[in-house]
């Protein structure tokens, strides 16, 4: 290392005083490439947003914990971050905490303003939430969620609406095997009322947790893991799953096999509830949704109708939906959501109509990662000028400033410790860069400049003054 970088040495430090430069598990760094990768996928989930009619919305990442879990135990792990020094430790109401989704936040933020802000509300929301996750194949302790709500508007044409944008947004990133599974939390608490428990009370709960294992264990472990359960405290008389209850739980979860439309799947759930009591609703919310997706244009290969899926029984309250990729289920959901009419109600007291989904970024970035569907490799620079004489450095300035201005990102060669044109052009190529300029004494006597497409190879002088243009040209950009 030349005399230019020992500062990077020599410094004193004992080998047994260095730091180890590694991450907690759970959290991880994206490089420039990954970074600008994601940078893409973000605009294309974006502006299908707005194409929806979806405004931003930015929260904080830090909230107070009771907001987050309404001042009950809550089903994730939590990452505090500050507790007031004047606070006893115990009081939650001043202990800050990382949020865990955008959901709650949302609806804090609504109820604060709830004055000001007109109904419906559709906003659109990305940022980091914090979980302490166990650390496996796209799941992360930090990581970033990307929603859509739409709040003030009552179950039916609104979640019609947000599986709509779901199916837009996988197909913007070039997803084509995909599939949305929709269910109503309504048509789970039908199931609950047959097995004899009441819906909403922890012996529900605790059946429907396990039966959304399905996917992963089996209607055999379902049916397995519901004999060994063991009751929710004060409920022990109720819970007991003895065989009229097993058959009624596997009548349901096998209630949809070889059923090859969505149609055929809402009937066989209509004859399955009858058409009273709360799964009756359900499967009426569900139809009602089936016909507007479908007058919506999306065609059948992408969406279904699941009734074992149970998703966040802490507040959704009617239709809830699950993306999966087909060519990466081991990923599990990439894209969630719901209807969660009553969480606002946790601040004001009274229930306000809301549903959303939330991309999961980093593990649908993974996913993608994992198929090479990232897209293609841009380039970090549109130009690199090589320094062939530092004494015309107000020149490459110069040329940067013109270029620039025409919104073309520049680099200007700054590598003194070899400043060979062969080493500055392998630079150039490092960043990928489509064009390279070079300028030196014999060029500025002629007033020319050599501009390189380094995709073709081909070279060519062009006048000074035409050196914008030229540029534009090679980028297929228009002045």
């Amino acid at each position: 290392m030349n005399d230019a970088c020992g500062s990077f040495k020599g410094s004193g430090e004992n080998m047994s005083d260095l730091i180890k430069p590694d991450l907690p598990g759970g959290f991880k760094d994206y490089s420039p490439r990954q970074v600008l990768a994601r940078q893409r996928m973000m605009r294309n989930i974006e502006s299908v947003y707005r194409r929806f009619g979806f405004v931003p919305l930015q929260t904080s990442i830090a909230q107070r914990r009771q907001v987050l879990t309404g001042g009950k135990p809550s089903e994730n792990r939590l990452w505090d971050m500050r507790v007031d020094k004047a606070a006893i430790s115990t009081d939650p109401a001043l202990t800050v905490t990382a949020r865990f989704d955008l959901t709650v936040p949302l609806a804090r933020y609504v109820a604060e303003n709830v004055g000001t802000i007109v109904f419906p509300f559709r906003r659109y929301e990305y940022g980091d939430v914090f979980r302490g996750e166990s650390p496996q194949a796209g799941r992360f302790c930090e990581f970033m969620q990307f929603d859509a709500d739409i709040v003030g508007a009552q179950t039916g044409p609104a979640d019609a609406e947000i599986v709509l944008c779901m199916a837009n947004v996988m197909l913007a990133l070039g997803i084509t095997r995909f599939l949305i599974k929709v269910n109503d939390r309504k048509v789970l608490n039908g199931l609950a009322e047959r097995v004899g428990f009441e819906p909403n009370s922890a012996s529900a709960k605790a059946l429907l947790r396990t039966l959304d294992k399905q996917d992963k264990i089996g209607l055999d472990g379902v049916l397995a893991e519901l004999t060994a359960s063991q009751p929710p405290e004060g409920e022990e008389e109720t819970f007991a799953f003895d065989q009229p209850r097993l058959v009624k739980v596997t009548e349901f979860v096998t209630l949809c096999d070889g059923a090859n439309s969505i149609e055929e799947r809402l009937d066989r759930l209509e004859r399955y509830f009858g058409e009273t009591g709360i799964g009756a609703e359900g499967v009426a919310e569900l139809r009602l949704i089936a016909k507007l997706v479908a007058a919506g244009g999306l065609p059948k290969e992408f969406w279904t109708v699941d009734p074992s899926i149970a998703r966040g029984l802490g507040y959704y309250t009617g239709p809830v939906f699950e993306t999966t990729l087909l060519d990466k289920p081991e990923f599990g959901s990439v894209y969630s959501g719901g209807r969660f009419d009553d969480l606002v109600a946790r601040f004001t007291g009274e229930s306000l109509p809301a549903v959303g989904a939330s991309v999961g970024v980093d593990r649908l970035f993974a996913a993608l990662e994992a198929l090479s569907m990232t897209g293609t490799v841009e380039p970090d620079v549109d130009v690199f000028i090589i320094s062939m004489d530092a004494s015309f450095m107000p020149d490459y300035f110069a040329m940067a400033c013109e270029l620039r201005e025409a919104g073309v990102s520049v680099e200007i060669n700054m590598n003194y410790q070899d400043s060979s044109t062969r080493a500055q052009m392998g630079f150039g190529l490092s960043r990928r860069a489509p064009v390279m300029l070079f300028y030196g004494s014999g060029d500025a006597a002629l007033g020319m400049v050599a501009v390189k497409n380094t995709v073709t190879r081909g070279q060519e002088s062009v006048p000074r003054a035409q050196l914008v243009p030229k540029v534009l040209t090679i980028l297929g950009r228009s002045a």
